[in-house]
Order: C-alpha cells, then sequence, then structure tokens
C-alpha cells in the first residue's frame, strides 16, 4: 500500500507543478519533455 500512496503523492506534485508551469505561461522544460496526449 505504500507503493500506491508514493505514486498519489509523486503524480499530484507533477499535477501541481505541470499546473503552475502552464498559470504562468512559459512552460517548464521538464514538463515540455513529457508531451501529454
Amino acid at each position: 500500500m505504500k507503493s500506491v500512496i508514493v505514486v498519489f503523492v509523486l503524480s499530484l506534485f507533477l499535477l501541481s507543478l505541470g499546473s503552475s508551469c502552464v498559470s504562468k505561461r512559459q512552460g517548464c522544460p521538464t514538463f515540455n519533455k513529457i508531451q501529454l496526449p
């Protein structure tokens, strides 16, 4: 169960990081490399 919690928290962190970059309209280099579908 610990691994599930870690993945959930990590996904939330990446989601908040990506949304903050989008709101700045500058785009983070790491977020641009992911290229979400």
